[in-house]
């Protein structure tokens, strides 16, 4: 029996510690999607692993 089982890596970044490389982190990854939680801006990365 084969198990096909996706992993993925979920990372919350906060957005002002990326800036200049919000672009690159979003083209690098699967998923890139900015989120605002309790007033401050933050980037959710899906990676598959």
């Amino acid at each position: 029996m084969t198990n096909h089982t996706s992993l993925h890596t979920v990372i919350l970044i906060r957005s002002e510690y990326l800036k200049a490389e919000a672009a690159a982190i979003q083209a690098a990854f699967l998923v890139s999607e900015k989120v605002q939680v309790s007033g401050q801006y933050w980037y959710i990365i899906v990676r598959a692993s």
